[in-house]
C-alpha cells in the first residue's frame, strides 16, 4: 500500500462474552466491565469494553488491511467508552511511507456512529 491508500473498512461486534473472556485472559476484573450497577455508579452508559480489547481489534484491522507485516509502533487516544454490546467500525488510510518501508496508518474507530478512538500505527514488512 502507498501513501493515501485507504484501508478496507473493518467491522467487529463486541458483546458481554467477549469482554468476559478478555477479563479472564488479562486479569482485569474491574467491575465496570462486568456489572451494570458498577458501570452506572461510575457514570458510564453501561458495561464497557476494555480499552486494550478495542485496541486489539484495531490492530487486527491494521494487520489485515495494511498487508503482511508487523506493527512496530502504535499510539491511541480513546475519546469515549465503548458500551457493550457494540459494533466497532475501523476506517483509515496510509498517511506516509517511511524511507525504511514502514507504512504509517491513521485510523478512526467508531461505535454506534460516534468516534471512540483515534489510532496511529507504523507497520513494517
Amino acid at each position: 500500500m502507498s501513501r493515501g491508500d485507504a484501508l478496507p473498512t473493518f467491522v467487529v461486534r463486541l458483546d458481554h462474552d467477549d469482554v468476559a473472556r478478555y477479563a479472564a485472559a488479562s486479569g482485569d476484573h474491574n467491575p465496570i466491565h462486568r456489572e451494570p450497577t458498577a458501570a452506572a455508579a461510575a457514570g458510564l452508559p453501561g458495561v464497557v469494553a476494555h480499552g486494550l480489547l478495542v485496541l486489539a481489534h484495531v490492530l487486527r484491522a491494521v494487520a489485515d488491511g495494511a498487508g503482511a507485516g508487523v506493527v512496530r509502533e502504535v499510539s491511541a487516544r480513546f475519546t469515549r467508552p465503548v458500551a457493550v454490546p457494540a459494533e466497532l467500525t475501523v476506517e483509515g488510510a496510509v498517511t506516509s511511507v517511511e524511507p525504511d518501508g514502514r507504512r504509517v496508518v491513521e485510523l478512526l474507530v467508531s461505535a454506534g456512529g460516534r468516534p471512540v478512538a483515534r489510532v496511529t500505527a507504523a507497520v513494517a514488512r
